[in-house]
């Protein structure tokens, strides 16, 4: 005995429309979902890049994928992803037995970042000498003074005592990233941003800082002579100043190996060479 179902093309209609609805919704539920999904862990890789920088997570902290999502009060899928982020940037290590953990770089892997930055930051006063007017010039002086005026501050051993890292950083981050972004060079700016942040990690381990010897508002002075090459050699004695005071500072206590953390900084001229505690 056979069984027929008869439509007509309205019925037709009416069905395809409902289900055209149905899997239409599904789909925006599905896009805002994951939308939602991408804006949290963007939030949550943003909130332990900076305490990773300000060394509330301290290199070679496992992190708990629990214990962050009650830190940071979200559930642990966005938790995941902001890993694998901070992964990619270079900021944690990923083991699929143990779990991951903060990174830990070696004294010879942030001498490279140093030259890294050398490089990438020479170009970039190149071009800024060869192409900013004297708006934009006028424009990153204000931020270089501001700069100069908090470097001084954490150069101050009482000051530095008290004055965040992180607070310190991102008025430098701020000078460097403007400056690469006011000369065009946008792909550049983001890989300095990157490589600045994993910098930004040893330095917790020096305390104070030293004198810059060529400051930020001198680095404006020679990108306005327009001479590259003048720019190019301010920007190397700018950055070496800084890396020929610490690096020597983490060899004596950590040699070219791991740079751990035991939550005591090196002070400045003073070298430790004792035995370092095990994460």
């Amino acid at each position: 005995m056979g069984y027929f179902l008869n439509f007509d093309e309205n019925s037709i209609e009416i069905t395809y429309g409902v289900y055209y609805v149905y899997v239409m919704n599904n789909v925006i539920s599905r896009i805002t979902e994951a939308h939602s999904l991408t804006t949290l862990s963007e939030k949550a890789a943003s909130q332990m890049r900076q305490m990773i920088v300000d060394g509330e997570l301290p290199p070679g902290l496992w992190l708990r994928k629990r214990q962050i999502s009650k830190m940071l009060n979200m559930s642990p899928t966005p938790i995941v992803e902001a890993l694998r982020r901070l992964q990619h940037d270079g900021l944690v290590e990923i083991n699929p037995r143990w779990g991951a953990r903060v990174k830990v770089w070696t004294v010879s892997e942030i001498a490279q970042l140093a030259d890294m930055r050398i490089a990438l930051e020479g170009t970039i006063v190149r071009r800024a000498a060869e192409t900013l007017d004297r708006n934009q010039l006028a424009s990153l002086r204000e931020i270089a003074i501001a700069t100069d005026d908090m470097d001084l501050k954490f150069e101050n051993p009482s000051d530095s005592a008290v004055i965040g890292i992180g607070e310190v950083f991102q008025s430098d981050l701020r000078f460097h990233r403007e400056l690469a972004r006011e000369s065009g060079l946008l792909l550049i700016a983001r890989e300095i941003d990157r490589l600045r942040v994993l910098q930004a990690t040893c330095r917790l381990l020096i305390k104070p800082a030293v004198r810059t010897v060529v400051s930020h508002q001198q680095l404006i002075d020679a990108i306005a002579t327009k001479d590259g090459r003048l720019a190019e050699r301010a920007m190397r004695e700018h950055i070496e100043s800084n890396v020929k005071h610490y690096l020597p500072r983490l060899r004596e206590r950590f040699g070219d190996g791991p740079v751990t953390w035991d939550n005591e900084p090196v002070k400045s001229g003073e070298s430790d060479n004792d035995e370092q505690e095990s994460q």
